[in-house]
This record gives C-alpha cells, structure tokens and sequence, in this order.
C-alpha cells in the first residue's frame, strides 16, 4: 500500500481548503468534518496487473487514491450553488497531484474519475480518483 501522509501534506499547501486529513472512508471523513472546504484522502482499490516478465513475488500495483471533497452549500436545496467552489477546490487538488510522483510509487499520479458521493446538510461530497503504479516485493 502507498503512505497517503505525503499525499496529505502536499494538498496542504496552495489551496484553498480548511481541511486536509487522512480518512477509512467517507463516514469517517462525514464524522470527521469541522471546516469548509475540505478534503480527506482515502485509499481506493489495488489491481495486480498482469506481468509476465515479473515474479511471482514482484508484481506491479495499480494503485488508485480517491480525495474526498466536503463544500458547503448553505440555503440551496438543489446543491448548485456552490458548484463553482467545487469545481475550484477539485482544480487546485490536480494541480497539487496531478503528475507529481509519490517517493513509494514507480509513475507519476494521473487522473482516474470522480463521482458524486452525497449531497445532504447542505453538505456537497465529491470523490476525485487518482492512480499510480508501485511495483510490490516480498
């Protein structure tokens, strides 16, 4: 598995969040929440891809990481109103993330999806997924 602490650390800096933390999931990250906006890092899933050229105990990993966006939306009960602070938060996590390449991982971090978590309390929950490779050795 990657150490999502440095994944942490660097979306700390030059954005605009309140909020950066390593999260289980998203009821730990809902449970977790103080301040707008906010993100938590989570791990994703793992796919072993298949390498022929590599050992049974070499094998590389797939490896995704999924940023859990928190941003308020008070006095919309459609969600839209803060749709732009999302799009701005989301922007500035890839430009932190985007082609940057973890000490533990063999490629450089690429954009992998994101999907609509929730929407509830007047509280939008995105999820952006990011991926990069490791090779795994016992």
């Amino acid at each position: 598995m990657l150490d999502l602490t440095p994944w942490v650390t660097r979306l700390q800096s030059q954005t605009d969040l309140k909020k950066v933390g390593l999260a289980v999931d998203l009821e730990a990250a809902r449970r977790n929440l103080k301040q707008m906006p906010a993100a938590f890092v989570i791990y994703g899933r793992e796919q072993v891809a298949r390498n022929d050229d590599l050992s049974d105990v070499t094998q590389l990993i797939y490896a995704q990481v999924m940023v859990i966006i928190a941003v308020e939306n008070a006095g919309a009960s459609t969600g839209a109103r803060n749709l732009a602070d999302l799009k701005t938060i989301s922007d500035q996590i890839d430009d932190r993330l985007l082609d940057w390449q973890p000490a533990d991982a063999d490629d450089p971090v690429e954009y992998a999806g994101g999907n609509l978590l929730g929407f509830g309390d007047q509280i939008l929950w995105w999820g952006n997924n990011y991926a990069t490779q490791y090779i795994k050795q016992r």
